[in-house]
């Protein structure tokens, strides 16, 4: 992505359609793409590792990474004599990397209040049936997910009777989501 920003426009030009010549819808659109596969990517190396706050974790380091990634884009524009600085880019990116940021909060949101509280009306259960949860180890997310880690809260709060509750049902609800192992 960087170094399709500092080519000049004499040669991005001819590739890119008529309809999508506008830069700052670009800059969005690209900054989106950017963050959310780059959030999805911390997101899948962390999976493995058991974090308290693992989704704050993901996401600030994504938002820092994006922040950092549109200003040194735009510094590096100025530097060139192709390019010039654009203050307004750098909104533009960051926007994008706001909505990339929450796409992948609100499908984690789905993801876990279907695995937790069962099916989900609609279109957004046969998005979630048609995903695989697989972890690059091949565990299962329901073995591996701990609710404790996940929310913030320490394992010895759970009173004896809900911990072998919320297990069984965690289990119950893997044949109807379609979490595979």
């Amino acid at each position: 992505m960087l170094p399709l920003g500092l080519l000049p426009n004499s040669v991005i030009l001819p590739w890119i359609p008529a309809f999508l010549r506008n830069d700052k819808l670009l800059h969005f659109a690209m900054f989106s793409l950017f963050s959310a596969a780059l959030i999805h990517a911390l997101d899948t190396v962390l999976a493995t590792q058991r974090l308290r706050y693992r989704a704050w974790y993901v996401s600030s380091a994504a938002s820092a990474l994006a922040l950092s990634a549109s200003f040194s884009s735009e510094y590096l524009q100025s530097v060139l004599s192709n390019r010039r600085f654009d203050a307004i880019d750098i909104a533009y990116n960051l926007l994008g990397s706001a909505v990339g940021i929450l796409s992948w909060y609100a499908c984690r949101c789905l993801d876990l209040g279907a695995l937790f509280y069962g099916r989900l009306p609609g279109f957004i259960q046969q998005l979630l049936e048609s995903r695989r949860y697989t972890i690059l180890v091949g565990q299962n997310l329901a073995d591996s997910f701990d609710p404790s880690l996940e929310l913030g809260m320490r394992p010895e709060r759970w009173d004896a009777t809900t911990a072998p509750a919320a297990a069984a049902e965690r289990q119950s609800l893997e044949g109807r989501i379609g979490v595979n192992a």
